[in-house]
């Protein structure tokens, strides 16, 4: 499954080494120059659009930390930004969907996905009914855009995997994915003064 996005990655490859962090962005949020980093959002932004994904620059509810919502392979996701120093500066990021509730989810069937699968953990959440699948990363220090295309193949051909392993358990309809969520936007100021940052 995954050699059929292969070249695909190739092409974000080349992209991507456009889409770097500036030499004064690099020094301002403690990211290697030439590097994708958490700590500078707008750079992993750039790198999902070079590739033909959507990306949308949000805020979580919950943390009030960065997040980017986007999509592949029929599967809304978010990227969560962790490590974040007054919601700013962040270390990682964790890309991660969400499905709908269903009558197969269980413990049992999440277990079974992280035994089959080398990428992306799968948990199930008693009180809700619901499974999330998440791939935590960590850019501390920058990833190259080499890495970074890399990690965006992986997480792209683990989505495109979910009905043919969800298949295997009889489990088709516990993995239709959730509407994309509504997140609280940047103000329009916050986004002002960061297009000055980069």
């Amino acid at each position: 499954m995954r050699g059929s996005i292969i070249p695909h990655a190739i092409k974000l490859a080349a992209a991507l080494a456009l889409a770097v962090v500036s030499p004064v962005r690099a020094q301002e949020v403690g990211c290697g120059e030439g590097m994708v980093c958490a700590a500078d959002p707008p750079t992993l932004i750039r790198v999902l659009e070079a590739g033909g994904y959507k990306a949308q620059w949000l805020r979580s509810r919950i943390t009030e930390n960065p997040m980017i919502s986007s999509a592949a392979n029929g599967y809304a996701f978010d990227i969560y930004f962790y490590g974040c120093a007054q919601h700013a500066d962040c270390t990682s990021i964790s890309f991660s969907t969400t499905f709908r509730k269903s009558a197969t989810s269980s413990a049992e069937l999440a277990n079974d996905w992280n035994r089959r699968n080398r990428f992306g953990q799968m948990v199930y959440d008693p009180d809700s009914g619901m499974m999330s699948l998440a791939y935590d990363v960590t850019t501390k220090g920058g990833l190259t855009a080499a890495n970074f295309a890399d990690v965006l193949d992986w997480w792209v051909s683990t989505l495109a995997s979910l009905h043919g392993s969800f298949e295997a358990s009889a489990a088709t309809d516990a993995v239709q994915p959730l509407p994309p969520p509504e997140p609280v936007a940047l103000p329009a100021k916050t986004r002002k003064k960061r297009r000055r940052g980069e």
